[in-house]
């Protein structure tokens, strides 16, 4: 036999702890859209069983309805509710490929806010507009 043997690959995120999922950290706009209304809300974290959002007024528990982001659609529901932060159950697991478009959202979303905040300290420094 020639070479070593093939490797499988490593799930991009794996089970940590007593979590069934590891969770990718965010803070970026979403959509969670249910049966009578879409509202916006905040990505705070995602895994590929679940996440947790921020809204102005949370959500109802055992409500359910589709998380959007970053082209990314899973149906969840409402499992969790403290303080305007609910925690959300995916009926079906993410692909590593969805967590890699939420993950390249949020890089992306978070570069460009930098370089907007330098854009407008240049102006102001340089007299601009």
């Amino acid at each position: 036999m020639h070479g070593s043997p093939p490797t499988q690959s490593k799930p991009l995120l794996g089970k940590i702890g007593r979590r069934s999922a590891a969770r990718l950290r965010l803070s970026v706009p979403a959509k969670f859209i249910s049966l009578y209304e879409a509202r916006n809300c905040t990505l705070l974290d995602v895994s590929r069983t679940g996440a947790r959002i921020e809204l102005d007024h949370p959500l109802v528990l055992n409500d359910a309805g589709f998380l959007r982001c970053a082209g990314v659609e899973v149906f969840a529901c409402v499992l969790r509710e403290k303080s305007g932060v609910n925690g959300l159950e995916f009926d079906l697991p993410l692909s590593d490929n969805q967590v890699l478009a939420i993950r390249s959202f949020s890089e992306n979303l978070e570069r460009d806010e930098r370089s907007s905040v330098w854009s407008e300290a240049r102006a102001w420094a340089t007299g601009g507009h």
